[in-house]
Formats: C-alpha cells, sequence, structure tokens
C-alpha cells in the first residue's frame, strides 16, 4: 500500500511535467504532420506554439528567489500583526525569505490558504513585497504558490507567536 500512495505523490508533484510533455508532444506531431503535407503557416504555427510551451515550461522549473528587494531598502517588515523595525531582525528575516531557492507549484487563484502574512515596506511606507506563507516551506507571490527547495522558514516561530514590537 505504501508503494502505491508513493507512486501517487510522485505523480501528483510531476502532473505539471506530466500537461507539459503532453502539450509538446502533441504540438510536434501537428508540426511534422504540417512539415510533411508542406503547410507552411500550418509549421510556422506550430513551431510558435512548440517554442513558447518549450519555454514557459523552462522558466516554470528553474529554481530562483522570491524577494529582490535590497535589505537597505526594506524600512521595516510586517509579519502579520508584528511589527518589525530592528535592522537587524529585518535582515534576518530577508536572509531566511532568500536563504533558499524556490519552484514554483501552483498558481495563486488556485487552491491553497496563508497562516501567516510578510510584508515589506520602505521608508516613505510604500509596500515592497507582499507573501503569504502557508507553512514552513510553501509562499504565495501573489501569482504562483512556491515551495522552498531546501530548508524551511526560522522566523516564523519568533515573529508569528509574539504580539511585541521589534
Amino acid at each position: 500500500m505504501q508503494i502505491l500512495n508513493n507512486l501517487g505523490n510522485m505523480i501528483y508533484d510531476l502532473r505539471f511535467v506530466i500537461a507539459y510533455g503532453s502539450v509538446i508532444i502533441v504540438t510536434v506531431i501537428l508540426f511534422t504532420g504540417c512539415l510533411l503535407k508542406k503547410k507552411i503557416a500550418g509549421s510556422i504555427a506550430a513551431a510558435a506554439v512548440l517554442s513558447l510551451t518549450a519555454a514557459g515550461g523552462i522558466l516554470y522549473c528553474i529554481p530562483h528567489t522570491v524577494i529582490d528587494a535590497d535589505i537597505e531598502d526594506v524600512y521595516r517588515i510586517e509579519v502579520s500583526d508584528v511589527t518589525v523595525t530592528d535592522r537587524k531582525a529585518i535582515e534576518e528575516i530577508l536572509n531566511d525569505l532568500n536563504g533558499s531557492l524556490y519552484k514554483r507549484m501552483l498558481p495563486s487563484g488556485i487552491g491553497g490558504y496563508e497562516e501567516y502574512s510578510v510584508r515589506g515596506f520602505d521608508r516613505d511606507g510604500n509596500l515592497l513585497f507582499c507573501l503569504g506563507i502557508s507553512d514552513g516551506q510553501t509562499v504565495d507571490t501573489g501569482l504562483f504558490w512556491e515551495k522552498r527547495v531546501n530548508g524551511e522558514f526560522h522566523f516564523l516561530a519568533e515573529y508569528t507567536y509574539h504580539d511585541v514590537q521589534k
């Protein structure tokens, strides 16, 4: 039974890869058919779809960081209801968030829930970034749910269970 459970989890994790692979295979078949029938417009259209699908799949799968704000630009961070203004604490939080790479999982509109929110502001009070965090590894960037490639967040325990102004 454990083998079937592991197989199901593996297929679930690979669902987007399987979908992209299917689209690429269908497009290659259409492209080949158009080439054999010498339909130039169809060949060009199929090649364009194939290129865009391949590029999107590559960009989707490449690990990346989720915050591009510099530590010097961030004046305060709000972790749920706790406001953090201490420079060392802000640096620790940003290093924790950017200390790992992330991989996209699902579009934000599909499923998931946010347990915590992390918002960064500049000196003028302008929002620099806003993330939703559902657990120790999963982040909602507003476009995608993204999962840390390695490790878990360390700042959550310190800044989400206190009502202390830091």
